[in-house]
């Protein structure tokens, strides 16, 4: 929970900073026309004239401290349903909720297969992956989907009957409660593990989404924030928020302009791992099963818009 932690923290230290600044403010307004807590306040009563001091001191303290308050009770409810941004040339809204339950195109992130085997070793049954094979889609209509890309890409599959897409790629499903891009982000190795870089994760960014412009038909899309599942960054840049930063900058780099709304979900019920796995292996679920795991705990990062808003303050 350390990203929750350091999330509250910022919002608490903004909230005192801004509340600093009125009551500075105010104190020169103030001084400048001649009025002082001590009009204020006479505590004529009071003696020796030290402890009227104190009392205003504690007075002005007091009010400080609730005006603090008062601005981190609004900064929270102004943030808590979602935040909007122009990235490029494109209106991009920052929101918590279920991917699955969107009314827009939903993007899933898969493998450069478009594997559907959901054995929680080659795909997880609580990734999105797995989630829409299982229970949004199913295996014989979503071979159909990629066996047509492939046709139109003129590829051959390999011994295993499996084709190879190029990380970026995008294919448009109609499942049983929607329709879907699910878009290449990773490939998987002998293990079944995804690895990656973060400036191949760039690069991949980039082609989704030239992939999801070049598909999407002018419909709204929802996005997770793509790689905060089984995705492993060797350089370790895995943050939520650095992700998150770096699907806005190479949205606002690619130039792709979307003739429609752009959002980005995050998952609303404090596990991460139902919202933005792709890929996943046995290693998940020996990791929660012990209980010490990074990845494990990492899971749970479900940050408070919050944390987001000053990342758009780079993306223009």
């Amino acid at each position: 929970m350390d990203d929750m932690k350091n999330c509250v923290t910022k919002r608490k230290k903004d909230s005192l900073m801004l509340s600093f600044a009125i009551i500075t403010g105010l104190a020169t307004i103030f001084t400048v026309i001649g009025f002082s807590l001590k009009d204020l306040f006479p505590l004529k009563c009071v003696n020796p004239a030290f402890f009227a001091v104190i009392i205003r001191a504690i007075i002005l303290l007091f009010a400080y401290v609730l005006m603090a308050l008062g601005i981190w009770f609004i900064k929270g409810c102004i943030y808590k349903n979602m935040i909007n941004l122009k990235i490029g040339s494109n209106e991009v809204t920052i929101k918590p909720g279920n991917i699955f339950k969107q009314n827009a195109l939903r993007v899933i992130a898969v493998d450069t297969h478009f594997s559907t085997t959901v054995d929680d070793v080659v795909i997880s049954k609580t990734s999105l992956h797995g989630q829409l094979v299982l229970e949004h889609g199913d295996v014989d209509s979503i071979k159909a989907a990629v066996q047509k890309e492939a046709d139109r890409r003129k590829k051959e599959p390999d011994e295993n009957g499996q084709y190879t897409f190029p990380v970026g790629t995008a294919i448009h499903y109609e499942g049983k409660d929607g329709h879907y891009i699910m878009v290449a982000l990773t490939d998987l190795d002998a293990d079944f593990e995804a690895h990656t870089k973060m400036s191949q994760y760039e690069v991949a960014l980039m082609d989704i989404w030239r992939e999801i412009g070049r598909v999407y038909a002018k419909r709204d899309l929802a996005l997770p924030i793509l790689g905060t599942g089984i995705t492993r960054f060797d350089d370790g840049q895995d943050d939520p928020a650095n992700l998150l930063r770096c699907m806005l900058c190479t949205l606002n780099t690619s130039k792709v302009h979307f003739k429609s709304n752009v959002s980005i979900v995050v998952y609303d019920g404090g596990d991460m791992e139902k919202d933005t796995t792709e890929v996943d292996d046995n290693n998940t679920n020996e990791a929660s099963r012990k209980g010490n795991s990074k990845f494990a705990k990492k899971k749970k990062n479900s940050l408070p818009l919050y944390e987001y808003k000053d990342l758009f303050r780079i993306v223009r």
